[in-house]
């Protein structure tokens, strides 16, 4: 039975980083690619001094002659390292295929996180400038209100000095005509007295006129 080779569980876990690496954050990314590094290099020494050590037991446990067993036994270490080595190679090709998946991948959140940060100034510009066009409009309006409330304030002023002068014309005119029909009042008072003297005088001189005639008589 073949032993498992160290670098498959971590073929295993860096294929779930790869799958999860679009839903991390900036930090957690450099994280991850910083253990992916660490993690093949660790994968390139173990095979080097792996494959270095089963040459050098193959060497030195080399089987005598005419011994049969020790023979098959070598030549199942061969192939045994041949397997491994095979096996090796395999695991390294399809981590640096990880790997260099990965670095596009990283390139295109890079990227993706340039555009999101590119759309987001444009967004925030697009909403100053919307803020700034509020803040004109705004100030033109108060400027028309402000024009207004002076208006209706010289108006309301125009309304008052009109009214305080109609009131001033009214009690003059009432003035007058108290004034004019307490004169008349005096003057028919004048006019009938002088009506009543004279009918007394008038009445006076018929009483002496017939009172000469009946002496006449």
């Amino acid at each position: 039975m073949v032993p498992q080779h160290p670098s498959s569980s971590n073929e295993y876990s860096m294929s779930n980083n790869a799958a999860s690496y679009l839903t991390l954050s900036v930090h957690e990314k450099a994280a991850v690619d910083a253990d992916n590094e660490r993690n093949i290099v660790l994968i390139e020494q173990n095979g080097n001094s792996s494959t270095s050590s089963k040459s050098s037991s193959s060497k030195t446990s080399s089987p005598q002659k005419g011994d049969l067993q020790v023979d098959e036994l070598s030549e199942s270490n061969t192939e045994f390292d041949e397997m491994e080595s095979s096996l090796g190679k395999k695991t390294m090709v399809s981590l640096s295929g990880i790997h260099k998946a990965l670095v596009e991948l990283k390139d295109y959140a890079k990227k993706s996180d340039d555009r999101q940060q590119e759309m987001l100034n444009v967004m925030r510009e697009t909403q100053q400038q919307h803020q700034k066009v509020l803040n004109e409009q705004r100030q033109q309006h108060q400027e028309v209100l402000n024009v207004l409330y002076e208006q209706r304030q010289q108006y309301q002023e125009v309304l008052n000095e009109q009214r305080k002068q109609h009131q001033e014309v009214l009690h003059a005119l009432l003035n007058v005509m108290r004034s004019s029909q307490q004169q008349h009042q005096d003057l028919m008072g004048v006019l009938i007295a002088q009506q009543q003297e004279q009918k007394q005088q008038h009445q006076d001189l018929m009483k002496e006129l017939q009172k000469q005639q009946n002496n006449n008589k």
